[in-house]
């Protein structure tokens, strides 16, 4: 399993498959979703914004390689 290292990724400890089924057994991450914090807020400053798609981004690239 490739190991990608990023503050904005949780870890993914182990995979399991068979042919109908597959289960991440990953991180635990307390908290609100990023969906129920927009949902709450409606509208966010567009620093917040900015913030948040450098985090996504920063994800994704790592995980793109």
């Amino acid at each position: 399993m490739m190991e990608c290292k990023n503050d904005h990724l949780l870890k993914c400890y182990d995979i399991y498959q068979n042919k109908d089924l597959k289960i991440l057994v990953m991180e635990y991450c307390s908290g609100k979703t990023l969906e129920a914090h927009l949902q709450k807020k409606k509208k966010i400053p567009e620093r917040e914004a900015v913030d948040i798609l450098r985090q996504v981004i920063s994800g994704i690239a790592v995980t793109s390689l």
